[in-house]
C-alpha cells in the first residue's frame, strides 16, 4: 500500500484509524550554525552511535524537580539497541543527574510530560535547559532549551530520524527558514544500514536534496515515492560560510508503515 491517498486519508492516519501508519512529524533549529557542517538540532546534537548507549537526564535549575515550579517529568522518544521504538518518561531531579533506567542507540524526541506550573506567555513548563546526555557526563544527545528569560521549548528541536526497524519512511513535505538575509547551504540527507557496523559498510551517506545559497523559507512537497528503508538516519545538516553564524529551523512529515502492510 502506497501514500498516494487524499489528505482526508492522512488525517485518518493522524487519527490512529488506519492500522500500520503513522505521521512523523520532525522539527528542528540550530541558533548557531557556522563554516562546518552541523546538524539542524538545538545544539547541533544528533548522536549516532554504533551501539546502544546509557543516558542521564538533568536540568540547570533546580527548580525543574517534583517539589518545584519546573519541569516535574519528560519523555524520552528513541530506539532500543535492535532499532525498535522505545519510549521511557523520567522523573527530574533538578541539577541532579537521574540515569535512564534503558539504553538508546537513537533519540529523535524529548518532552516536558509533566509541570510543576500553569504555563502561559509568560511562564513556561520548565524552569531551565534540560539535557539528555551519556551517563557519567558524556556527551549532549538532546536539550529542551529555554527561548527566552519566561518561556521555554518544551520539547527537544531535532530536525532527524531514524526509522525503525520493520518499517518504511515515505517523505511527505519538507519546510526551512534561515534568518535575517543570510544564504547559508542545507542538505538533506539519509544513511541506510545504520544497523551494519563493521567495515566494509553497506551503509552509505547520500544527499537527498541540496539548497546552496539559500536564504528565507522554502517548502517542498513531494509526490514520488520517495522511501527509507529501516535503519535509515534521515535529516538536515547545514553550514554558513560567511563568517559568524546562522540561526536555521527545519521540518519534515513522514508517512511510517508497517513493512507487513506494504
Amino acid at each position: 500500500m502506497s501514500y498516494f491517498g487524499t489528505t482526508d486519508w492522512l488525517v485518518q492516519v493522524s487519527k490512529g484509524q488506519v492500522p500500520g501508519h503513522s505521521i512523523v512529524h520532525q522539527f528542528g533549529k540550530n541558533t548557531a550554525v557556522g563554516s562546518n557542517l552541523a546538524p539542524v538540532c538545538n545544539g547541533g546534537n544528533y548522536q549516532t552511535p554504533t551501539a546502544a548507549a546509557s543516558l542521564e537526564i538533568l536540568s540547570d535549575q533546580a527548580q525543574d524537580q517534583p517539589a518545584g515550579n519546573g519541569a516535574h517529568k519528560v519523555t524520552v522518544q528513541g530506539l532500543d539497541s535492535s532499532w525498535n521504538v522505545q519510549t521511557e518518561e523520567v522523573t527530574l531531579s533538578g541539577t541532579t543527574p537521574v540515569a535512564l533506567s534503558n539504553q538508546f542507540i537513537r533519540v529523535f524526541g524529548m518532552y516536558v510530560s509533566e509541570s510543576g506550573r500553569y504555563a502561559n506567555q509568560a511562564q513556561a513548563s520548565q524552569r531551565g535547559t534540560l539535557t539528555l546526555r551519556g551517563a557519567g557526563g558524556g556527551a549532549t544527545w538532546s536539550t529542551i532549551p529555554t527561548i527566552t528569560t519566561n518561556f521555554g521549548a518544551g520539547e527537544s528541536l531535532i530536525g532527524a530520524y531514524t526509522v525503525p526497524a520493520g518499517y518504511t519512511a515515505f517523505i511527505l513535505s519538507q519546510i526551512f527558514s534561515i534568518d535575517g538575509n543570510k544564504s547559508a547551504n542545507l542538505y538533506f540527507f539519509n544513511r541506510s544500514d545504520a544497523n551494519d557496523v563493521s567495515s566494509p559498510y553497506t551503509g552509505v551517506m547520500k544527499a537527498q536534496s541540496i539548497y546552496t545559497g539559500a536564504s528565507s523559507v522554502y517548502q517542498f512537497e513531494h509526490k514520488a515515492n520517495e522511501s527509507y528503508s529501516e535503519y535509515t538516519d534521515i535529516g538536515f545538516l547545514a553550514n554558513y560560510t560567511s563568517g559568524g553564524t546562522a540561526s536555521i529551523a527545519v521540518e519534515f512529515e513522514l508517512l511510517l508503515i508497517e513493512n507487513t502492510y506494504l
